[in-house]
């Protein structure tokens, strides 16, 4: 292809700026539908079709060294252009103005390869801007990812009301609590209180939070006086009707139904860390399995320094923890909802403190009495009364536990009259209060984690024998004829007293103890599909401390899995 001085084609000069580039008019219609209906024969009707030049007058956001170069490579082969990272944002508005489709999608890819924390809200609204899907959905995933940390930037609080409910109704927007959804739409409006601050605004944004979820309005109410703030948050929550004159002309403000989100599934890691004084810090930190991402919570500081007796047992999405100072037993509960502590009253404390690795099925508490371990008890959540239930066929201790179904499942331990390891599975039926004897495991074991995935397969790994093991074994509880089998070669690492529980499908485990005695600081997943064990990489948290700090009790590495709607 000849150069453009030396080219025959019929050419129109474009003025852009003080700047003028001659350019084949045929290529720029071919190119772009925006120079299509300019210079087309008897397309547009503009005066543009046969001027020999045309003045392009370009938006301030439109970079004009973008345009020229954009226009260069469009009418000769031989300008090359190459878009990188650090020119694909001016080139992809530029070529956006102009309808070059085909440079807006490479700019798009080139973003999307360079999107990272600090410009995903830009390129967020870039991509919603220039309706660059795929760039636009890839950066809100990362915007949802780290809300708590961009809620508070100009990029993020620039964006409009309808990109603000984009993020308000995404399913995988990362929060601990809805009160932090309510304080993104809080500072979003106080960023332009002069266009935002006004109740058809702060209707439409509250009415996407599930308030619900949102531990106090009453308090939120106290400290927002301000009108429209309160009546807004009056009707979002339920507390009164919208009035009829809250739009004049309008009539009432329509108040559309929340959609349910999705259930959120985390998973709490704690573990006690044990000082010079033999005393233990309690250490929590709430894991993303969607994301592989974890974040510290902070126990109250009357917590600090006193004896963790039992780092606690899931019901519903309060977490207990029982807890000794100067042989004085204090129960607290963890709302990891919402990020509440609380202490438990008299009676609920003395119950709670009375089951020895409790398990919850529905509104039921379920364990076997610390001072009579052949006893097993069942406590009404609600009433906070004790019913005694059958004892089990065998008495047993260190044992794992999981539940299917309102079925719970005692696997493995110490047997108390043989003295030994144990291989027996018995599990407790909820529904009619009765034992059953179940296929026993492969290889007797204590101090195991049992963990179920969808469809019903039992998984337990690890444990100690002699030494802590690194077989894991399947239960297909649905089968006719179920039977334990050893699957996926073993762990990486042998390990006891450790945690588990489900990410993606995969059967994951962390922590415990090692056949060294120390804690192990590593994770490791297994995938049913392929029966092969990997090691996993989450990002910073999993190993504070070194291995002297570690308490080598039960205490030391557990988690439990939490699902809130």
């Amino acid at each position: 292809m000849d150069s453009l001085e030396n080219s025959e084609e019929d050419h129109v000069t474009l003025l852009i700026g003080r700047n003028s580039l001659a350019v084949p008019r045929e290529r720029l219609v071919r190119a772009s539908d925006y120079f299509a209906a300019m210079l087309a024969p008897a397309r547009g009707g503009f005066r543009e079709e046969t001027a020999a030049s045309v003045r392009l007058t370009l938006p301030p956001w439109v970079d004009g060294g973008a345009v020229t170069a954009l226009l260069h490579h469009v009418s000769d082969d031989a300008f090359p252009l190459v878009i990188s990272g650090e020119n694909a944002e001016r080139y992809l508005i530029a070529a956006s103005y102009l309808q070059l489709e085909r440079i807006t999608q490479q700019s798009a890819t080139a973003l999307v390869g360079s999107l990272n924390v600090d410009n995903a809200c830009r390129l967020w609204r870039i991509g919603s801007a220039h309706h660059q899907a795929g760039l636009k959905e890839t950066a809100l995933r990362v915007v949802v990812k780290h809300l708590p940390a961009l809620m508070m930037t100009d990029d993020f609080r620039e964006c409009t009301a309808e990109e603000l409910m984009e993020v308000l109704a995404h399913d995988d927007v990362q929060i601990v609590s809805e009160k932090e959804l309510y304080d993104v739409v809080i500072s979003w409006c106080r960023f332009d209180s002069a266009t935002r601050w006004n109740e058809a605004t702060l209707d439409s944004l509250l009415n996407e939070l599930d308030w619900k979820q949102l531990s106090d309005v009453s308090h939120i109410l106290s400290i927002s006086a301000e009108e429209p703030l309160r009546s807004c948050i009056q009707r979002a929550s339920g507390r009164i009707g919208a009035p009829s004159d809250a739009h004049p002309g309008a009539g009432a403000p329509s108040v559309p139904v929340k959609k349910k989100r999705n259930a959120r599934r985390f998973v709490l890691f704690f573990n006690a860390v044990k000082d010079s004084l033999g005393r233990y810090a309690l250490h929590l930190q709430l894991y993303d399995p969607r994301w592989n991402t974890l974040r510290q919570l902070h126990p109250p500081a009357a917590l600090q320094g006193k004896d963790i007796m039992e780092c606690g047992v899931a019901a519903g999405p309060e977490v207990l923890y029982k807890v000794r100072f100067q042989d004085t037993f204090t129960t607290v509960a963890l709302d990891v909802v919402r990020g509440v502590w609380r202490g438990l009253p008299g009676a609920d404390a003395v119950i709670f403190q009375r089951i020895f690795k409790p398990v919850v099925v529905g509104d039921g508490l379920y364990g076997f009495d610390r001072e009579n371990s052949k006893k097993f008890l069942r406590v009404d959540l609600r009433t906070q009364e004790a019913t005694p239930l059958p004892p089990p066929p065998t008495r047993r201790k260190s044992y794992g536990t999981a539940v299917i179904g309102g079925v719970i499942y005692y696997i493995g331990g110490w047997s108390v009259y043989a003295r030994a390891v144990s291989n027996t599975v018995e599990a407790f039926h909820t529904d009619r209060g009765a034992w059953e004897a179940c296929p026993g495991l492969v290889e007797p074991r204590r101090d195991c984690a049992a963990v179920v995935l969808e469809g019903g397969d039992l998984f337990v790994t690890g444990g100690w024998r002699v030494q802590p093991l690194r077989s894991c074994e399947r239960l297909k509880v649905n089968e006719e004829t179920p039977a334990w089998e050893v699957v996926g070669g073993g762990m990486k690492e042998a390990r006891a007293e450790h945690g588990v529980f489900v990410r993606e499908g995969r059967v994951c485990v962390f922590g415990g103890n090692s056949s060294e005695n120390v804690a192990v600081r590593s994770m490791e997943e297994y995938d049913a599909g392929s029966g092969v064990w990997r090691e996993m990489q989450v990002t910073a948290g999993m190993n504070n401390g070194d291995s002297e700090t570690y308490a080598r009790s039960w205490q030391n590495r557990t988690c439990l899995p939490i699902e809130w709607p």
